[in-house]
C-alpha cells in the first residue's frame, strides 16, 4: 500500500510537469487518478492504525475520518477544476473540508497530547476559539496591506478580500490551530521523542502551504499545491505505519486548559480593541467577539470543574462521618514528614467495646460518640498535630516528639498504666491529651457512658542511633537474645521506613495493648517485627511444640532453714511435738532442696539450645504462649512422676501464662494430667504474675480458687514488680511469694530495697504464705536473706537451670556432701574431745 502510494505521488508530480506543456484531458485523468489512489492509501494505512491500537484508537479513529473528510474537499477541488463551469467555485470544496476536518483533526491531537502533557481531551471549544481568532489576525493583516484608499471607516465587510480570500482566510486559520496545537503538545509532553506527531506536524504544514500562497496571492491556488498536499499524505501513512510508542497517561488538568483560554480571551480583547481604534471591518471584531465569549464559556467551566475538583479532593482527604483527616490524608502527612526529616510520634488508638455501644444503643449512638471523641480530642491537639480516623472505631495522631515514652508491655503492666496515671507522667503531650478526653463520660442517649481506649505508638527519629553495647538487664539480654536467634545484630541494617510501615507498626502495638488490657504499647522490633526472618522463626516455634524441640531445664530451690516450710519460724518450731529444739529443726532443713521451676529451653535444629528470651518474646506476640505453656506443664508433671518412681517426691513450680489463666478448662485439664501421671496435686505449683492475676479479676480468681481445690499451688512471681494492693493480696488465694530479683541484687547496697524485702517476707509469714527469693547469686546476699526469715532461695548460687539428667546428678552430688558435712559436724566435737581428756 506504501508502495503505491508513493507511486501515486510520483504520479501527481509527473502530471504538474507535464501540465506546463501540456493541458488535454488525459493529463488530467491521470491526475484524477493518482490523487484518489493516494487519498485510498492513506485512508487504509490509518484506519488500519486504528483498529491495531488500543491506547491510541480514539486518536486515530479521529484522524482517519478527517482523511476521508479532507479527501472529499481534494476531489471535489480536482473535480471543479476539469468543469469549465465549476472552476470559478475552485475554493469552494477545500475551505468546507477544512472547516469540517478542524473539529476532529484538533480533538486527535489533544487527546494524543493528554498521554503525555495531561491536557482536557474536550478541549474544542477553546480551539475553535482559537480559530475565531487566527482568521480575525490573518484579515486584519490583510486589510492592513491593502492600498489606504480602499479602507473605509465604519465599514462591515472586508471588501477589500475577495470571497476566496475569506474561505482561504477561514482554511488557513485552521489549519495554522491545528499546527500549533501539535508544536504545544510537543513542547510540554514527552510527545517531542515521538517522530509520529512531528510527522503530523510536517502533514499540516504541507497541506497548508498552499492555501497560504493562494490567500497571498489573491485567491488563486498554486498548481503544485495538490502534489505538495499528497507528499503530506503520505507523511501522514508513514506515521501510521511507525510503531506505537508507551506515554504514561495523566489525567486531565483543568488548570492547563484555563490557560489556554486566558490565553484565547486576551487575544480577542486585542483584535477587538484593534477594530475599535482602527477602520477594520467590524466583521473582524465580531470574530474577536465570538472567540471571547467561546474561551470565557471555557473558562466558566474551568471553573466549576476546579471547583468540583477542589470539593472532590477534600472530600477525598475528609472523613465523612467526623469530617477529621482520613486514612488517605494521614498517609500524606505521613509521607510529608518524613520527606522534611523531624521526628514525629504516631497513635493509633480505637474504642474498648465499642461493637457493645453499637448493639446495646445503636449504629446512630456509635457515630454520635465518633464525633464526640473527635470534638474532645482534636481541640486540644497542639496546632502541628493531625487527627484522623481510619476506618471504624480506629483513630490515629501524628504530633510532634515532645518526651520519650517508655515501652509498656504485659510484664509491666499496672492499673495506672491502664488509667492512664503512669503514661500521663512519662508520655508524649498527645497521649496525655488522650488520656484527658477520655477520662469522662460521654453523654449517649440520656446516659453516661465511660469509654476505654487502646493506644499503640511509634516513633520515628531520623538522628537517633543505637550503638551496640553489651545487654546488662535482662530485657536487654532477651532482646539480644532474640537478634542472636533470627540471625541479626545491631548493626544490621533495618529495612526503609515508610508511611504504611509506621501505620502498620503502630497498628501492631495497639492490638497487644487491647489483648492485654493496657493503655498503651509501644512498638517493639522484638516483639512485633514481622520481618522475613521473624516469621520464619514463629513458623518454626509452632512446629518445636510438636516436634519434641521444647525442652524443660530445672533450676533447684532450696531451704534456708530460717523458716519452716509450713509457715512457722524455726524458733517456734521446737513448740510442736517430736521436735528437740527450733534451732536444730533450722539447720536440719538448711540447704536441702525444697523444690525445683520447669523452665523451657528450645533445641533449635540449626541454631542450638535456645535460651527463653530468645523465642518467648516471639510466642508471646504471636499467640503461641498457651500452646508453650502447655507443653511445658505436660513435661514437667511427666518428670516428677519419673522422680516418684525413684522415691523422690518433687515440688515442681511452672509458670502460667496471662492467657492461659483465663482458660476456665485449666483446672480439668491439669487435674487430667496429675491423674495420668499419678502425682500428687500438692507437688505441683503454678506461679502467675500479679498483672495477670489483675488483668480479669474475676475469671483469674475463679479459675485460682479452682486450682486450689484440686490442691495445686499458687504462687505470685515476680512480686513486686506489679501494682497490687494490701487488700488484694489478702484476698487472693495463693501460697507462695517470689521476690524478684530486682529486690535481692541490691539488698547488700539499697537500705530501701532491704526494708522492702524484710516487710514483704514478714508480711507474707503473717499471711502464711512461703517467701521464695530469686536471683541468689553470692553467699552474703543468702546469709541476708536468711537473716531476714526468707524461707527458700534460688539463684546462680546454687545451681543453673539444668536438665532433668543433670539435675539428678547435681542432687545426688550435693546429698552426699550434706551427708559428709553432717557426718563431720557430729563426730568432730568428740574426737576434740577425747584428745583434750586429762585421762
Amino acid at each position: 500500500m506504501l508502495a503505491a502510494q508513493l507511486t501515486a505521488v510520483l504520479g501527481l508530480v509527473s502530471t504538474w510537469w507535464g501540465q506546463q506543456a501540456r493541458d488535454d484531458l488525459a493529463w488530467w485523468v491521470v491526475q484524477v487518478a493518482c490523487t484518489l489512489t493516494v487519498l485510498a492509501a492513506t485512508g487504509w494505512v490509518v484506519t488500519w492504525r486504528a483498529r491495531r491500537s488500543v491506547a491510541e484508537r480514539r486518536v486515530w479513529t479521529l484522524l482517519s475520518i478527517s482523511c476521508a473528510i479532507y479527501g472529499a474537499g481534494v476531489l471535489g477541488t480536482v473535480l471543479f477544476s476539469v468543469v469549465p463551469s465549476t472552476a470559478a467555485l475552485l475554493e469552494v470544496p477545500a475551505a468546507i473540508s477544512a472547516v469540517l476536518t478542524f473539529p476532529l483533526a484538533y480533538r486527535a491531537v489533544v487527546r494524543w497530547s493528554r498521554h503525555g502533557a495531561g491536557v482536557d481531551p474536550d478541549d474544542l471549544l477553546n480551539g475553535i476559539s482559537s480559530a475565531l481568532v487566527a482568521a480575525a489576525a490573518i484579515a486584519a493583516a490583510l486589510v492592513y496591506s491593502a492600498p489606504e484608499s480602499t479602507r473605509a471607516p465604519g465599514q462591515l465587510w472586508a471588501s477589500q478580500l475577495s470571497w476566496r480570500q475569506q474561505l482561504l482566510d477561514v482554511e488557513v486559520a485552521a489549519v495554522l490551530v491545528l499546527v500549533v496545537a501539535a508544536l504545544t503538545s510537543a513542547s510540554v509532553s514527552r510527545l517531542h521523542r515521538d517522530a509520529r506527531l512531528w510527522l503530523l506536524i510536517f502533514t499540516y504544514a504541507l497541506i497548508n502551504i498552499g492555501a497560504v500562497d493562494a490567500l497571498l496571492h489573491g485567491g488563486v491556488r498554486p498548481s503544485w499545491s495538490l502534489p505538495i498536499a499528497a507528499v503530506g499524505l503520505l507523511a501522514l501513512t508513514a506515521a501510521a505505519l511507525l510503531p506505537v510508542r508507551f506515554v504514561p497517561t495523566h489525567a486531565s488538568d483543568p488548570v492547563k486548559s484555563t490557560v489556554g483560554a486566558f490565553g484565547v480571551v486576551a487575544a480577542g480583547v486585542t483584535v477587538i480593541v484593534t477594530v475599535l481604534i482602527s477602520d477594520l471591518p467590524a466583521v473582524i471584531g465580531l470574530c474577536g467577539a465570538l472567540a471571547v465569549m467561546g474561551s470565557s464559556v471555557r473558562l466558566l467551566i474551568n471553573l466549576t470543574e476546579l471547583v468540583q475538583l477542589a470539593t472532590c479532593r477534600r472530600q477525598a482527604l475528609t472523613d465523612e462521618l467526623t469530617g477529621i483527616a482520613n486514612r488517605r490524608a494521614l498517609m500524606q502527612e505521613l509521607n510529608t514528614r518524613l520527606q522534611r526529616g523531624a521526628a514525629f510520634e504516631l497513635l493509633v488508638f480505637d474504642l474498648d467495646h465499642f461493637k457493645e455501644v453499637n448493639d446495646g444503643l445503636g449504629h446512630g449512638a456509635g457515630d454520635e460518640l465518633l464525633r464526640m471523641v473527635t470534638q474532645r480530642v482534636q481541640p486540644k491537639l497542639p496546632a502541628s498535630a493531625l487527627l484522623g480516623r481510619l476506618g471504624g472505631d480506629e483513630f490515629a495522631v501524628i504530633a510532634p516528639v515532645l518526651a520519650p515514652a517508655p515501652a509498656v508491655t504485659a510484664s509491666t503492666s499496672s492499673p495506672q498504666e491502664r488509667t492512664g496515671e503512669h503514661a500521663e507522667e512519662c508520655a508524649s503531650g498527645a497521649l496525655r491529651v488522650l488520656r484527658a478526653a477520655f477520662s469522662e463520660p460521654f453523654r449517649l442517649g440520656g446516659m453516661s457512658v465511660h469509654v476505654d481506649l487502646s493506644i499503640g505508638s511509634t516513633t520515628w527519629d531520623p538522628s537517633s542511633t543505637t550503638e551496640p553495647t553489651e545487654p546488662t538487664e535482662p530485657t536487654e539480654r532477651a532482646r539480644a537474645g532474640a537478634e542472636a536467634a533470627a540471625g541479626t545484630g545491631p548493626g544490621d541494617e533495618e529495612p526503609p521506613v515508610d508511611a504504611a510501615a509506621l501505620l502498620r507498626q503502630s497498628d501492631t502495638a495497639m492490638y497487644e495493648a487491647k489483648r492485654n488490657g493496657l493503655l498503651v504499647v509501644a512498638y517493639d522490633p522484638l516483639r512485633h517485627g514481622d520481618t522475613r526472618h521473624l516469621l520464619s522463626l514463629v513458623g518454626e516455634l509452632r512446629h518445636a511444640v510438636g516436634a519434641g524441640q521444647l525442652r524443660v531445664h530445672y533450676q533447684p530451690q532450696l531451704h534456708t532453714g530460717s523458716h519452716q516450710p509450713g509457715g512457722q519460724p524455726a524458733d517456734q518450731a521446737g513448740d510442736q511435738p517430736g521436735d528437740q529444739s527450733g534451732e536444730h529443726v533450722g539447720e536440719h532443713c538448711s540447704g536441702q532442696l525444697a523444690g525445683v521451676e520447669a523452665l523451657v529451653r528450645w533445641q533449635h535444629p540449626h541454631l542450638g539450645l535456645l535460651a527463653p528470651g530468645q523465642f518467648l518474646p516471639l510466642a508471646e506476640s504471636h499467640g503461641l504462649m498457651d500452646v508453650v505453656t502447655r507443653e511445658v506443664l505436660h513435661q514437667a508433671v511427666a518428670q516428677q512422676a519419673a522422680w516418684r518412681a525413684t522415691g523422690r517426691d518433687v515440688r515442681v513450680s511452672v509458670n502460667l501464662a496471662a492467657g492461659t489463666l483465663l482458660d476456665a478448662s485449666l483446672p480439668r485439664s491439669i487435674e487430667a494430667l496429675l491423674v495420668r501421671h499419678a502425682v500428687p496435686a500438692t507437688l505441683l505449683v503454678l506461679e502467675v504474675t500479679e498483672s495477670a492475676l489483675l488483668r480479669e479479676p474475676e475469671r483469674s480468681l475463679a479459675v485460682v480458687q479452682a486450682l486450689r481445690a484440686l490442691g495445686v499451688q499458687v504462687s505470685i512471681d515476680d512480686f513486686g514488680t506489679g501494682y497490687s494492693s494490701l487488700t488484694q493480696l489478702r484476698q487472693l488465694p495463693v501460697d507462695e511469694l517470689k521476690l524478684d530479683r530486682a529486690f535481692t541484687v541490691d539488698l547488700l547496697t539499697d537500705p530501701r530495697a532491704a526494708a522492702i524485702v524484710a516487710n514483704t517476707i514478714a508480711l507474707a509469714h503473717a499471711l502464711d504464705l512461703r517467701v521464695i527469693a530469686e536471683g541468689v547469686e553470692d553467699g552474703a546476699t543468702l546469709a541476708a536473706l536468711t537473716q531476714l526469715g526468707c524461707d527458700e532461695t534460688q539463684g546462680y548460687l546454687h545451681a543453673k537451670a539444668l536438665p532433668a539428667p543433670a539435675f539428678d546428678d547435681w542432687l545426688a552430688r550435693r546429698e552426699a556432701l550434706t551427708r559428709t558435712s553432717s557426718l563431720a559436724a557430729r563426730t568432730g566435737p568428740v574426737g576434740a574431745g577425747a584428745a583434750g581428756d586429762p585421762r
